[in-house]
């Protein structure tokens, strides 16, 4: 009881702010719907519809103070929406209704965090404490499975909050496996060494608790994970060696029930529970052969009529265990290729912006931003081969940071060029000196061309702003404490022109 009335008062002071901010709405929203807290309160407030009522409470004060516009036209939103209208389509159609219907609103809900996010992200301090708020909500559960594996010896199966999205242990796997990335950057970017130093633990930790888990499909997706960040990073890459390195010492060690689960890896055609899996994609693929266009609806595998045409007789019906096969049976061939398209392109604007911004020390952190972005999808894309878990929160939040951060990048750079442009100067961003941007070699200063100052009439304006007034909302302070805000070195410190 006492645990409830707390967290109600937690919950309740800052929902006061949102009329006024619908950021903090979004920041409250991913709390609840990432963190789960009301699931650890064992009160009035377990099953209370607390994301429901945030939820409202949030779109309502984005439509009154018109903060929609802000959303970025960027071809993932765009996708996403298109994703969500097509299972809204072949929810009509579902072989089970009721369960296609619930499941469908539970993607609303999903995906309309996602474009508050996206329509609130106005600002690089906004960015940064979203992703801290996301950071701080899964090392809960990173450092608290972690310890428990350390206490028990890898004996029992780490889990996540009862009740919640991740109580399996698969779902629990995939959340930290999506949220460690996040950890990394964090623990290099955050504003307060005591964070700093609280993510610098929670990855190791959360590395162990993915491993207390016991989920096969997990381990594999990790090792590709932290061996795609491995060849980008030089310190992950040795931290990668020195874990492989001690991979025989921690078999060893780990309880005789932890090695015989996962060396069925080698021997997976023996493996009863992977070829249940096996014959479930098998089931996916003869259903989206008689429905190639609607598929058979969100949990179509439930059906009688699904399990007795394409179950063969004497196995044991069950979840697709696939993003990649559960689409393509729930929402057909249209749906498998929009969230193909969603995924890849998520991981390829990722890619396209950690090039855009690594040759500016300003945009550093946008640029190991984008990598961790780019790490935490390709693990999700790894792991769904093997796990059904296309729709909760992270994801499709992934997916609006993402977009946010493109457009963020993309107007600064645009407008950096714009300004060496006109102004034919070297820019005060960039790594580069004056010298490299002529082409002169090192060590000879090129001649200083004289050029006249341009005047301006009294009450023009420059051509060309700072920055654009959308990336500098919400910073406070003038005209160059905003673009100080966006174009930060990595000390901390602006670079001066």
């Amino acid at each position: 009881m006492l645990r409830s009335l707390f967290l109600l008062i937690l919950i309740a002071t800052p929902m006061v702010f949102i009329v006024f901010t619908p950021f903090v709405g979004v920041l409250l929203w991913t709390w609840i719907s990432s963190m789960t807290p009301h699931r650890l309160t064992y009160g009035f407030l377990y099953d209370a519809p607390i994301v429901y009522a945030i939820a409202l409470v949030t779109l309502a004060s984005l439509i009154l103070r018109n903060e929609i516009k802000h959303v970025p036209r960027h071809p993932l939103v765009v996708l996403t929406g298109f994703y969500v209208a097509w299972s809204g389509l072949t929810t009509i159609f579902a072989l089970e209704p009721d369960l296609a219907f619930t499941g469908w609103v539970d993607m609303l809900k999903v995906t309309a965090l996602a474009f508050a996010t996206a329509a609130t992200l106005t600002s690089r301090r906004r960015l940064y404490l979203l992703i801290t708020m996301i950071g701080i909500s899964f090392a809960y559960y990173g450092v608290k499975g972690g310890l428990f594996t350390l206490m028990t010896g890898g004996s029992f199966r780490a889990l996540g909050a009862p009740g919640s999205f991740m109580s399996g242990t698969n779902e629990y796997a995939t959340v930290l496996l999506m949220a460690l990335p996040l950890f990394v950057w964090l623990a290099r970017h955050a504003e307060w060494w005591m964070l700093r130093w609280m993510f610098r633990a929670a990855i190791p930790l959360s590395v162990i608790a993915i491993l207390g888990t016991q989920s096969r499909g997990a381990l594999v997706a990790l090792l590709a994970m932290l061996g795609f960040i491995g060849l980008r990073q030089r310190r992950v890459m040795i931290g990668f060696i020195v874990l492989l390195l001690a991979a025989p010492v921690v078999w060893e060690t780990m309880p005789a029930n932890w090695r015989a689960r996962f060396s069925t890896i080698s021997e997976y055609s023996e493996d009863a529970s992977f070829m249940g899996r096996v014959t479930m994609w098998k089931a996916a693929a003869r259903a989206a052969a008689d429905h190639p266009i609607l598929g058979v609806g969100i949990d179509g595998w439930a059906n009688p009529d699904f399990q007795a045409k394409y179950v063969p007789f004497g196995e044991q019906p069950r979840e697709w265990h696939s993003i990649y096969f559960g689409n393509l049976a729930e929402n057909g061939f249209p749906g498998l290729f929009l969230f193909v398209c969603l995924l890849f392109l998520a991981i390829l604007t990722c890619r396209s912006v950690h090039r855009a911004a690594a040759g500016y020390e300003g945009l550093r952190w946008a640029a190991d931003l984008a990598l961790a972005l780019q790490a935490s999808l390709i693990g999700f894309a790894a792991v769904g081969l093997v796990l059904h878990f296309p729709m909760f929160d992270l994801y499709f939040q992934l997916i609006a940071i993402t977009a946010v951060l493109a457009s963020m990048v993309a107007r600064v750079v645009s407008l950096e060029r714009l300004e060496r442009k006109n102004a034919g100067m070297s820019s005060p961003f960039t790594e580069r000196d004056g010298r490299e941007e002529n082409g002169e070699e090192g060590g000879k200063e090129p001649p200083e061309e004289p050029r006249e100052e341009p005047q301006e009439e009294p009450g023009n304006e420059s051509p060309v702003p700072a920055f654009s007034p959308r990336l500098a909302h919400a910073e406070g302070g003038g005209s160059s404490r905003r673009a100080g805000g966006l174009v930060r070195s990595s000390s901390g410190r602006r670079k001066d022109a």
